[in-house]
């Protein structure tokens, strides 16, 4: 008899439920508990403990290849552990007009723009915003201004704030590299590269999160 192969969300939910039967004051008795994680030294010691990239186990491992990501690097496991939350606790309120705009449904848009722009290379804006809105569209029942207008929520840094987490992440990591090169030169990086850097990680940043063609460049 062939084994039916468990799903993602069938092996969480039976991690869940053990949490769950879990008894004492915390499911995870093996973990240390009786730190000062205020302590910025205690923090330190045991957060290279916990994110050692050389004691990573399989299922863990393939995840950062998959994604590309280097478990050396800090930010990367914070992207990955955002990556794990929006794919199992996002928002699922399902198709049409999303119940409120927030950084998952917005990176939702940008997905489905980046989608839309893929199978229409040459399409302007106005015609991928109805596209979307159209009858038994992911966003029918919206005006495409309404769409255009979520859209530009999307892309601020105010409202957005999964997307830029991950732009800031990257966007530091560059300018250090670029700054520390620089200076070995006697040089200070100029605002105009420091702009270009910041675009970067942007794009990247859109990547990672599965709409690599959602922004139009000007």
């Amino acid at each position: 008899m062939v084994r039916k192969r468990q799903t993602a969300a069938s092996r969480l939910a039976k991690k869940l439920r053990a949490i769950g039967r879990a008894g004492g004051p915390s499911p995870y008795p093996y973990l240390p508990a009786d730190i000062d994680w205020d302590d910025p030294a205690a923090w330190s010691r045991d957060a290279r403990k916990a994110f050692d990239p050389n004691n990573l186990d399989e299922s863990t491992k393939a995840a950062f290849e998959k994604f590309k990501l280097d478990p050396r690097n800090p930010y990367h496991w914070r992207m990955l552990m955002l990556f794990f939350a929006d794919a199992h606790f996002g928002d699922r309120a399902g198709q049409g007009r999303p119940r409120k705009w927030n950084s998952e449904s917005l990176c939702e848009l940008l997905r489905h723009v980046s989608d839309a722009r893929t199978k229409s290379p040459g399409a302007k804006r106005s015609d991928v915003f109805r596209s979307l809105v159209k009858r038994k569209a992911r966003y029918a029942g919206l005006e495409p201004d309404a769409l255009k207008h979520a859209y530009a929520v999307a892309l601020d840094p105010e409202r957005n704030q999964r997307l830029f987490d991950h732009r800031d992440a990257l966007n530091h990591q560059h300018q250090l590299i670029v700054e520390l090169a620089m200076r070995e030169k006697g040089m200070a990086v100029p605002d105009t590269t420091k702009k270009a850097i910041e675009d970067l990680a942007l794009d990247q940043a859109l990547g990672a999160i599965g709409a690599p063609d959602s922004r139009w460049k000007k």
